[in-house]
């Protein structure tokens, strides 16, 4: 229902405390919402200059006196906090009554909390937040390693400048009393999504940074060193490809040092994949290279250890991507009843524009508990904007059929990385690393479905190879780029492109004969057309004279794609028998119940064998016989029925 008084009566309240009990005799009901409302609008920032601190702790301790479930909530108090050096009065009041007691949290965990917030969101690269940020760890420090690292990450890299001097970081952390920096704490800088260039946390730690021996500066073969085990962390960051990139034209030691380390550590086969019937397992493996992070962040891309929980805290992820946190423990002066009090979650909004949100809406009670999405929208927003992926630097820097590239495709197939596959596939200046039938051994053993961008490339008949090794030559890393430029490198000798030798029936279609005998053809086109109907066999007859004789790369595809058909047609069959016999084997033992015969893999693999079909039918007029495909194709998704067609009825007049 309209209620016209409800617009104006947090403003009331906010003046004058002492109405809420008469409003309360009347029916007056104070929900969360509303509540937040009427405390947002005591510390809104307003223009009247006798506008006090002393007032506004007045007012808040009065109404949370009259009212036993008034008390300020931890959003309101993160809202006055975004906007601290604008609403310096609001911020002081805050501040006062903390020190007096009357908040049921700390204040300083509530400050420390909301700066982590900054840590997985890309305002931290703004410079209103930046000054935000450095003016509330200036006002309550904290030793916490993801609040140290927002705030050195608004030293290092303002968003008013490109490259810091170490004489303006050192005033800055002097500034702040942040104390000494380690090289853990650049190690975490360095490894940051936001952090797409190095070089002013190298020049500090040439300079300030203590050595191993005690020195202050580090020298240049520590620095190379730290390059190099950075490096080999951020090939596991999807996003770190530009600092990959400046780090391997800086310092050339950093393209053997990922080559080395990627074929140690990080090939995969099929024997290290888990067990095709353990579908718990093979649902939750991942591998550690092209992981997809776009849809949501992880605690380790943003640590060097790992873990952005180092000291307990209340943060928590949303789903909306915006973190909150919310306090869980803290107890205040009100009584025991305070433990099990909301006290709400904190956002990176300011108090401003809630209050802003607030009075746009509909003057309607029940319009004000709806809770407001987040201005924070942006699903990539715990990226940067221009942000190169790893898989397409290592395919730019070592090559398309390099060993270490094959590898970082098996990493992108299994997780399913779509900007990569697509980077590794689809880049059209430069060759795509090829696609081998192992890797559909392995997403057949995981029972996943196949990447679309994987069908569009092999509908471009690309040659068939079972593994990596027949087109990679045997490692050389040597021989593989110049270290003074970074650039690759031709050699002849190190690429071979061994040709698969395949036998296929040779129909009309592939005749060699300017014309081919118009008789034979028609003979033997395959058709569902009514054998008296002069019409429509004239127009097959007709079809099939207009089809032009292949030349040799048409053949030479038309075998590819044939072959690429053959051999995943086979792998198909053998799926579809593996997961009949596990059906039957549990029906066995498991009486009464069933499981599905297909999995993800079979399901898309049948649909995409079909398109291959069509296209090589269409394209190169390739028919296939009636061994080349199995009825169990064509009921993936359980719905369509295969039945073998038959010849319609011939009118009768």
């Amino acid at each position: 229902m309209y209620d016209p008084i409800m617009a104006h009566f947090p403003l009331a309240l906010a003046i004058e405390p002492r109405l809420l009990p008469y409003a309360v005799a009347n029916g007056f009901y104070m929900d969360r919402k509303y509540r937040d409302f009427v405390f947002r609008k005591m510390f809104e920032n307003a223009s009247a200059s006798d506008r006090k601190a002393e007032d506004i702790v007045q007012n808040v301790i009065e109404l949370c006196r009259l009212d036993s479930t008034m008390f300020l909530s931890r959003t309101v108090a993160a809202e006055v906090c975004v906007e601290a050096r604008a609403n310096e009065v609001g911020f002081s009041a805050l501040k006062r009554l903390n020190a007096g007691g009357h908040l049921l949290f700390d204040l300083p965990t509530l400050v420390a909390d909301l700066l982590k917030l900054f840590l997985k969101t890309r305002s931290v690269i703004t410079t209103n937040m930046q000054n935000v940020i450095r003016y509330l760890y200036s006002e309550f420090p904290s030793s916490d390693p993801s609040v140290r690292l927002v705030v050195l990450l608004t030293i290092f890299f303002p968003a008013d400048s490109w490259n810091v001097p170490v004489a303006t970081i050192k005033a800055r952390l002097e500034e702040l009393d942040f104390g000494p920096v380690t090289r853990q704490d650049l190690y975490n800088l360095l490894m940051h999504p936001f952090t797409d260039r190095c070089e002013s946390v190298l020049s500090y730690m040439l300079k300030e940074m203590e050595s191993d021996h005690g020195k202050t500066g580090l020298s240049e073969k520590e620095i190379e060193q730290v390059a190099n085990d950075v490096a080999l962390r951020l090939i596991e960051v999807d996003c770190k490809g530009k600092m990959l990139r400046k780090l391997r034209e800086s310092y050339p030691s950093v393209h053997k040092t990922i080559s080395r380390a990627t074929l140690d550590n990080h090939q995969i086969n099929l024997d290290d994949l888990p067990q095709p019937d353990d579908v718990e397992q093979c649902s939750r493996f991942r591998t550690k290279l092209c992981r997809d992070n776009h849809f949501g962040p992880t605690d380790f891309i943003y640590l060097w250890d790992g873990n952005t929980t180092a000291q307990e805290s209340s943060s928590r992820q949303c789903g909306n991507n915006e973190s909150e946190v919310e306090n869980k423990s803290h107890t205040g002066s009100d009584g025991d009843g305070a433990e099990t009090r909301e006290l709400g979650e904190i956002g990176q909004e300011s108090l401003t524009a809630m209050i802003r949100n607030d009075e746009l809406s509909s003057p309607v009670r029940n319009r004000r508990r709806i809770s407001y999405f987040s201005s924070y929208t942006d699903l990539f927003s715990h990226l940067p904007l221009d942000f190169v992926q790893v898989g397409r630097w290592v395919k730019g820097d070592y090559g398309s059929k390099n060993r270490v590239t094959a590898i970082f495709m098996t990493h992108a197939i299994l997780n399913d990385n779509l900007s990569t596959l697509r980077d590794l596939l689809m880049e059209s200046h430069s060759s795509p690393v090829p696609i081998t039938f192992k890797h559909f051994q392995m997403l057949a053993r995981l029972g996943r479905s196949i990447n679309y961008h994987i069908v569009a490339y092999l509908l471009g008949c690309p040659e068939f190879y079972f593994t990596e090794e027949e087109y990679i030559s045997q490692y050389s890393p040597t021989k593989r780029t110049d270290g003074s430029n970074g650039k690759k490198v031709k050699s002849h000798s190190s690429i071979t492109l061994p040709q698969v030798s395949v036998l296929i029936e040779q129909t009309p279609t592939f005749s060699k004969g300017r014309k081919r005998p118009r008789r034979s053809a028609a003979n033997t086109v395959q058709s569902y057309a009514i054998p008296d109907d002069d019409e429509d066999e004239m127009n097959i007859v007709q079809a099939v004279e207009d089809v032009k004789p292949l030349d040799v790369k048409q053949r030479k595809e038309a075998a590819n794609l044939q072959t690429w058909i053959k051999h995943l047609g086979d792998l198909l069959k053998t799926e579809q028998a593996r997961l009949r016999q596990r059906k039957r084997q549990w029906e066995e033992q498991n009486p009464g119940t069933s499981v599905s015969d297909k999995n993800l893999f079979v399901k898309s693999l049948s649909a995409h064998l079909r398109l291959l079909r069509k296209h090589n039918r269409e394209k190169y007029g390739h028919l296939p016989k009636e061994t080349e495909f199995t009825p169990e194709e064509y009921d993936d998704d359980g719905e369509y029925i295969y039945r073998a067609t038959r010849s319609a009825k011939k009118a009768r007049t």
